[in-house]
């Protein structure tokens, strides 16, 4: 409310003031004591930097009371597994929302029943994977099999982690093939880079 009992918004209330200002300093520039000057504009002058201040302290109270739709996101898959485990959500322009976890919290995780809680009913949890190319994987394994018959004798044979196995359909003459392999997690990538495929 100002002097008059009326009420007016903030910004006409800036307006109002800064007008203020540029009318006292225009005013004091006939006026040929520096004392006087002072005296005149320095009351305005101080209201207005005041009232910016002010306004620059409203700004951050009310940016800093709405939280984040990440971190609102964070929040909710935390209650959702009952523990402090996400430390980090972004959402995807695709729609998609990616959650990152603190690594004691794999246990906390590996269930599907925090995803519904958390996102909804609708909601399903894809695992990240990690693709590799293998160039040179013979044709007489590759041939005549399907993918998910590969993806299971490759992991019984190179140990856990092999989630998903693609194959390129070889020309007639090669003796070699294109493979791709997608592994659920950077320890079963480490293991294939370190020690290669059985």
């Amino acid at each position: 409310m100002d002097a008059q009992g009326e009420n007016i918004s903030s910004r006409e209330r800036s307006s109002n003031v800064m007008k203020n200002v540029y009318d006292t300093f225009v005013e004091c520039l006939g006026v040929a004591s520096p004392d006087a000057v002072w005296a005149t504009f320095y009351p305005v002058l101080r209201e207005g930097y005041e009232h910016a201040r002010e306004m620059g302290r409203r700004v951050e109270r009310k940016r800093q009371s709405l939280p984040t739709r990440e971190q609102s996101t964070m929040e909710d898959a935390n209650e959702a597994i009952k523990a402090l485990a996400a430390v980090v959500a972004r959402h995807l322009r695709s729609g998609d929302t990616v959650v990152t976890f603190k690594e004691p919290a794999r246990p906390h995780v590996e269930a599907d029943g925090w995803v519904k809680a958390a996102f909804g009913p609708e909601a399903t949890r894809s695992r990240r994977l990690f693709s590799f190319i293998i160039k040179s994987f013979p044709v007489r394994l590759s041939g005549k099999q399907d993918a998910t018959g590969i993806a299971k004798r490759m992991s019984a044979s190179n140990g856990p982690g092999i989630a998903k196995v693609t194959t390129r359909k070889p020309r007639a003459s090669a003796k070699f093939a294109p493979i791709v392999i997608a592994v659920d997690g950077i320890e079963a990538a480490n293991k294939l880079c370190r020690d290669g495929i059985n």
